[in-house]
């Protein structure tokens, strides 16, 4: 096999391409350290898993037994392995803000467990954050966010299904263009409202000390940054926020907003930058940089459930059902982010998901005795009630693992069309071309899960290696799956 062939590695679930990494870094095809991941997907998969000894990460057998789908990067970070991550997602996953962040992953004093020290919802939901104080054996990671957006040569991605139903019936005539004009805007701003809706912006950022810095200062002084051939306007009161305007059809194939104030090169890693997510004031040529940066060792992870996802959840319920479960799994960020608060939330959001594990660990023990549960909540009644009505035979620990996907965002769900998936490949491939040859190539199906929609899947495989071929040549290909 000649040296510069890219190997690409398939699996069916997502953390079963940890394993082919481990061998990577085994037969020093990858570095021990120092690893970017570009990592295409739906999904972050940072989560941790429950109750693992962060010393178990040195033990691999016991490593790849604990690991699912959404929690195989994180323990590859604290084993020191991966330094970098750029999450690469589709416009329709909303569980984290573009947005470059600065973090550490570390071993907890008490529990022994990994923690993250990161204060974003995705972890304070899980239960997962942990001051720096309470950590030992700590590993940097710098995560960046980057959502995939068309430019103007290719048509929108994203389509709810009320707006695919309005142009259908456009098409024959009963919808006035006015009308599908509005809900094309409505729909394409949906998740920037989301987020909007879900958080209180503060001009104020509280200090350690007690004071307070004034975040428009600090916006004021960071305006003088290479804003390129974009232009930059400020979403919300502060400089927390700052959206790309890319109507310019000149502009690149996938508009970048990351919260970023140095390069990763530069970054520094004294106590002032640790812990941090620094605002979007640059363009793609931020991660040109470093995707160009020939001294880098590269994964490049694709999960297939990029293109098309489903929340395989919702099928599980009526809407009704979803809705309650998603008010009886609802997170709450805390007010502020001083220690008290978050250690307080914490603890708040932990002892609400126990309580609920218990409850419907009970009615799978009891097949469904609401007298044997001791939850009070209105919600926990109505549900299971409406459950039994309709699922008699339901499975009551699944229902438990569906409410712990509910926070305050919701699993992504966009089952994509042929041309949108032909589309977006497209889109992919002019975002990769600066990217050098990745060390190691992963691929996961997510089909078996539902993730990926099972009549798509085979399809866009094909549509990716393609995709790889293209850019790489010729390639070593391993389907682990069959």
């Amino acid at each position: 096999m000649p040296a510069k062939m890219a190997r690409i590695c398939i699996t069916e679930d997502h953390n079963e391409v940890l394993p082919h990494i481990y061998r990577s870094i085994g037969s020093k095809k990858l570095p021990i350290d120092d690893i970017t991941m570009v990592h295409f997907d739906s999904h972050p998969d940072l989560l941790i898993p429950q109750h693992l000894a962060a010393d178990s990460v040195f033990d691999k057998e016991m490593l790849f037994e604990a690991l699912s789908i959404e929690n195989w990067i994180i323990p590859a970070v604290y084993a020191g392995h991966i330094h970098h991550v750029i999450w690469v997602k589709p416009p329709w996953a909303t569980q984290m803000q573009d947005a470059t962040y600065h973090f550490q992953v570390g071993k907890h004093r008490e529990t022994g467990e990994i923690r993250v020290s990161c204060t974003e919802s995705y972890f304070l939901s899980e239960g997962l954050y942990s001051h720096i104080d309470e950590m030992i054996n700590i590993q940097q990671l710098t995560l960046t966010v980057h959502t995939l957006r068309p430019s103007g040569k290719y048509p929108p991605l994203y389509q709810s299904d009320d707006l695919r139903e309005k142009q259908a019936d456009m098409n024959k005539g009963d919808v006035r263009d006015d009308d599908c004009s509005k809900l094309i805007k409505d729909s394409l701003s949906k998740d920037i409202e989301h987020k909007t809706n879900q958080s209180t912006l503060k001009q104020d950022i509280l200090l350690e000390d007690g004071t307070s810095k004034n975040c428009l200062d600090e916006a004021s002084s960071n305006s003088a940054i290479k804003k390129s051939q974009y232009q930059w306007n400020d979403e919300g009161p502060t400089c927390k926020r700052t959206k790309l305007n890319s109507n310019d059809e000149e502009s690149s194939s996938s508009a970048v907003c990351i919260k970023k104030e140095k390069s990763c090169a530069q970054l520094d890693t004294n106590e002032e930058t640790l812990n941090s997510k620094t605002d979007a004031q640059t363009d793609f040529e931020n991660i040109h940089d470093i995707l160009s940066n020939t001294n880098k060792s590269f994964i490049l992870d694709i999960d297939l459930d990029f293109f098309s996802t489903m929340n395989p959840f919702k099928m599980e319920f009526t809407e009704g059902q979803y809705d309650l479960l998603k008010k009886l799994y609802f997170f709450e960020r805390p007010l502020t982010e001083s220690g008290k608060d978050l250690g307080d939330c914490v603890t708040k959001r932990q002892h609400q998901i126990a309580e609920l594990e218990v409850s419907f660990q009970t009615l799978s023990e009891t097949q469904g005795d609401l007298s044997c549960c001791h939850n009070n909540s209105q919600a926990f009644y109505k549900l299971v009630t409406s459950i039994k009505d309709t699922r008699p035979d339901i499975d009551w620990n699944m229902v438990h693992s569906a409410g712990c996907t509910c926070d305050d965002t919701d699993l992504p769900h966009h089952v994509s069309s042929e041309d949108e998936i032909v589309n977006f490949h497209e889109i992919v491939k002019d975002f990769l071309k600066i990217m050098e040859l990745p060390k190691l190539i992963t691929i996961a199906r997510s089909s078996v899960d539902d993730y990926c929609p099972k009549d798509q899947v085979d399809f866009i495989q094909e549509q990716t290696l393609r995709l790889m071929q293209d850019l790489y040549g010729q390639c070593d290909i391993v389907k682990d799956y069959e």
